[in-house]
């Protein structure tokens, strides 16, 4: 997509303030812009950031963006992506391996300050201190847009339960899978585990979230 990297830092300065969590990158693009957009908005404390997808590619484009991080941020990062940052941060770290994924997590959320949650089979989430894996494996999960779903409630739980008090960012990003995790989990009960589609996934959350409530 095209974007107009000055016109959007007017808009996003506008809205900031009143912006309770920001969520960038599901069909975000790439480019130049972006990689603009995505670095301003990294380099800006305040409203908690979820980087995904496209903007977690942006970052990986920029030469030690890390000086510039100071956003209170929850990165969500496939292998791939995870990769792709690593090494442009120096790295070395498999995000890959059962054994070994924990520790490449740890890595990049102390490098960065931020939380980092790997996905994958048994989905890691950390903040450099403590560190948590999902006990899901879903093979319906590895389908188009599910990580995407999984960005939107991650900034979901974040706009709720952080701003409030209720859960911190790590609590809210744990929950978050569990719930994502759960509407799949309901998915595959009646249909097996494969053909989800994303929109399905968001049919079932309501569903997912009442039955953890009674848990």
């Amino acid at each position: 997509c095209s974007i107009d990297a000055s016109r959007s830092a007017q808009v996003i300065d506008e809205h900031l303030s009143n912006a309770t969590v920001l969520a960038i990158g599901p069909g975000f693009g790439a480019g130049a812009p972006q990689q603009q957009v995505v670095m301003r908005l990294v380099a800006r404390e305040g409203a908690p950031l979820v980087i995904d997808a496209d903007a977690l590619n942006s970052l990986a484009e920029v030469e030690r963006f890390d000086l510039d991080f100071r956003a209170k941020a929850i990165l969500t990062p496939h292998p791939g992506e995870y990769a792709r940052l690593a090494a442009r941060l120096g790295i070395e770290a498999d995000p890959v391996d059962p054994g070994r994924r924990i520790d490449a997590a740890t890595a990049l959320s102390r490098r960065l300050g931020a939380i980092v949650l790997l996905k994958g089979a048994n989905t890691i989430v950390t903040d450099g201190l403590r560190s948590w894996a999902a006990s899901i494996v879903n093979p319906a999960l590895a389908t188009a847009g599910s990580g995407d779903v999984l960005t939107g409630i991650v900034a979901s739980f974040a706009a709720q339960f952080h701003r409030s008090g209720m859960l911190d960012l790590f609590d809210c990003a744990r929950l978050a899978v569990q719930a994502h995790g759960a509407a799949a989990g309901a998915w595959s009960e009646r249909h097996g585990s494969a053909g989800l589609l994303a929109h399905e996934l968001c049919d079932l959350l309501p569903e997912a979230i009442e039955r953890m409530r009674r848990r």
